[in-house]
């Protein structure tokens, strides 16, 4: 099982990547164009959460369906917007294609209705310290891109639905899976494919 859900994964990631060059990285700091669902997750055994140099471990955390603009999101072989919520880099799960949509894991915050969500500057989530993620955070702020999402994640809490408690990491990736299944791929390919 686990080796099929990330097998999915892989294989989600490179069915939604779009065909052709890749356009050059766009401006940042950007901004998430929608929250479309947030669930939350507790795990019995934490996880190292690697996308981030803080080294937490997480118990937990939200899974999130965000939108944004395609050309952030494509898959790259150098650096790349890091996508950030609140002040920590989420660890994105699929590739959006051409609808923009990604499914991305966040450890908990106090209070996730008043996170920022943005694409920082180019780079490793992995090598973002917590001194860089304010920075990335104050010049977003600054930028003005930063938009308040707090009732769109309010509808997206309710989207989501009960929290899950999940024994490990493992059934956290299968419980993407699912998520990648429902609200990324069906934008991706046939007749609804491209940005809504």
């Amino acid at each position: 099982m686990i080796r099929r859900c990330v097998l999915f994964l892989m294989a989600a990631c490179a069915a939604s990547a779009p065909v052709g060059a890749v356009p050059p990285v766009p401006t940042t700091p950007a901004p998430i164009d929608q929250v479309i669902l947030a669930k939350r997750f507790e795990v019995e055994t934490p996880f190292p959460y690697r996308w981030s140099a803080e080294g937490i471990e997480v118990r937990e955390g939200w899974l999130l369906v965000l939108e944004a603009d395609p050309a952030l999101i494509r898959p790259r072989e150098s650096a790349e917007p890091v996508l950030f919520v609140g002040e920590r880099p989420a660890q994105r799960l699929s590739r959006g294609g051409r609808s923009g949509r990604m499914v991305v894991i966040v450890p908990a915050m106090a209070d996730l209705r008043r996170a920022a969500l943005f694409f920082g500057s180019p780079g490793l989530p992995e090598a973002v310290g917590s001194r860089d993620a304010k920075r990335e955070s104050a010049r977003a702020r600054a930028s003005g891109i930063v938009l308040d999402h707090a009732r769109e994640f309010a509808r997206a809490m309710r989207r989501g639905g009960d929290a899950l408690t999940l024994a490990d990491y493992n059934e956290l990736l299968a419980e993407a899976y699912r998520l990648i299944q429902d609200y990324v791929l069906p934008y991706d390919t046939g007749a609804e494919a491209g940005r809504k």
